[in-house]
Protein backbone atom coordinates (compact mmCIF):
# COMPACT_ATOMS: atom_id res chain seq x y z
CA UNK A 1 0.00 0.00 0.00
CA UNK A 2 2.71 2.23 0.88
CA UNK A 3 4.06 2.31 -2.82
CA UNK A 4 0.93 2.91 -4.26
CA UNK A 5 0.46 5.72 -2.30
CA UNK A 6 3.90 7.30 -3.29
CA UNK A 7 3.10 6.61 -7.00
CA UNK A 8 -0.23 8.24 -6.21
CA UNK A 9 1.73 11.21 -4.90
CA UNK A 10 3.94 11.55 -7.53
CA UNK A 11 1.15 11.94 -9.79
CA UNK A 12 -1.36 14.21 -8.24
CA UNK A 13 -2.49 17.50 -9.97
CA UNK A 14 -4.21 19.38 -7.10
CA UNK A 15 -3.58 20.38 -3.62
CA UNK A 16 -7.11 18.41 -2.46
CA UNK A 17 -5.85 15.75 -4.07
CA UNK A 18 -2.39 16.05 -2.64
CA UNK A 19 -3.92 16.26 1.01
CA UNK A 20 -6.25 13.56 0.13
CA UNK A 21 -3.48 10.72 -0.58
CA UNK A 22 -1.27 12.29 1.96
CA UNK A 23 -3.53 11.76 4.76
CA UNK A 24 -3.83 8.02 3.41
CA UNK A 25 -0.47 8.16 3.79
CA UNK A 26 0.12 9.17 7.47
CA UNK A 27 -2.94 6.28 8.20
CA UNK A 28 -0.91 3.52 6.29
CA UNK A 29 2.44 4.94 8.02
CA UNK A 30 1.88 6.06 11.25
CA UNK A 31 4.02 9.08 11.91
CA UNK A 32 4.62 12.46 10.64
CA UNK A 33 8.54 11.27 11.08
CA UNK A 34 8.30 8.91 8.46
CA UNK A 35 5.94 10.81 5.77
CA UNK A 36 8.53 13.97 6.39
CA UNK A 37 11.45 11.22 5.38
CA UNK A 38 9.56 9.83 3.11
CA UNK A 39 8.72 13.36 1.09
CA UNK A 40 12.65 14.18 1.46
CA UNK A 41 13.74 11.46 -0.19
CA UNK A 42 11.24 11.89 -3.25
CA UNK A 43 12.04 15.90 -3.11
CA UNK A 44 8.39 16.68 -2.10
CA UNK A 45 8.39 20.21 -0.69
CA UNK A 46 7.79 20.36 3.18
CA UNK A 47 5.15 20.04 5.06
CA UNK A 48 2.56 23.02 4.86
CA UNK A 49 0.70 24.34 7.71
CA UNK A 50 -2.92 22.61 6.16
CA UNK A 51 -1.02 19.93 5.99
CA UNK A 52 0.53 19.44 9.62
CA UNK A 53 -3.37 20.97 10.50
CA UNK A 54 -4.79 17.81 8.91
CA UNK A 55 -2.28 15.39 10.06
CA UNK A 56 -2.19 16.63 13.81
CA UNK A 57 -6.05 16.13 13.48
CA UNK A 58 -5.70 12.74 11.83
CA UNK A 59 -3.15 11.40 14.49
CA UNK A 60 -5.61 12.71 17.37
CA UNK A 61 -8.35 10.75 15.62
CA UNK A 62 -6.29 7.81 15.41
Amino acid sequence: MRNLLIEQLENTVTEEQFIKIFVSMAASIGSIREIKRVRKRFGIHPLTKKEKRVLSKKESEG
